[in-house]
């Protein structure tokens, strides 16, 4: 009986090892839910830090457009103000317990009013451009960086 018994809980430890082992204990306990937003529709607000504050990733990246838009010091501080309000407003979206439709509905909306108040922040030909590098970013086919999870078809 102490046989079966040892020889029980010896495979039950290997099974556990393995499935530890292939990745099955890195699951997130209480994580949220897809709400198939993709990462694309977030481009500029997504959360590539999540350490980091709004204003330091918006910092940095008004900073890169300054470099690739030739913004003026004014433009710059309007952009980053720009670009940190919508981190924060998506943030906070990200963190309600709305629904995903709910979710996906005001994410939208945010993207939408960032979009305005760059054209307004910009001149044409920098907006002309800023909407050149957002393409590019996204790619040939507009879906992003690929690290969504929503429901796309893949490799094929």
């Amino acid at each position: 009986m102490k046989k079966v018994f040892l020889v029980l809980l010896t495979l039950c430890l290997a099974v556990g090892f393995q499935a530890q082992a292939q990745g099955g204990g890195k699951k997130k306990v209480g994580a949220e839910t897809s709400t198939n937003v993709s990462k694309s529709e977030e481009d500029d607000e997504d959360d590539t830090d999540a350490r980091k504050t709004p204003n330091e990733i918006a910092e940095k990246r008004a900073a890169k457009l300054k470099a690739d838009l030739g913004l003026n010091d004014e433009q710059t501080r309007k952009v980053q103000a720009i670009i940190a309000n919508a981190m924060t407003e998506i943030r906070k979206i990200k963190s309600s317990a709305v629904s995903a439709d709910e979710k996906k509905t005001q994410l939208k909306a945010v993207r939408e009013q960032k979009q305005r108040d760059m054209k307004a922040a910009l001149t044409e030909a920098q907006y002309a451009k800023w909407l050149e590098l957002r393409k590019a970013q996204k790619g040939d086919n507009g879906q992003g960086k690929g690290k969504g999870k929503g429901k796309g078809k893949g490799k094929q």
